[in-house]
């Protein structure tokens, strides 16, 4: 549907949150995707992030639709 977080829109977050990055200067500390119909694709790629990103401290993912599979 036109309202669920694709793979290819996790895949853009993981782009603009990768420190590795050339000209990466995030500074962003929370990061709130509650409620957004993420679903187990997203997740999976949007957690792949977290293995060389460390500027985040807070990650909210409530209230989507990953399943057990995406958790």
């Amino acid at each position: 549907s036109q309202d669920e977080f694709q793979k290819q829109d996790a895949d853009l977050l993981s782009l603009a949150l990768d420190p590795t990055r050339e000209g990466f200067a995030s500074k962003i500390k929370v990061l709130n995707l509650s409620h957004n119909n993420i679903g187990k694709e997203g997740t999976k790629v949007i957690a792949k992030i977290f293995e060389i990103n460390n500027i985040i401290e807070v990650f909210d993912i409530s209230k989507n639709a990953m399943g057990v599979s995406g958790a």
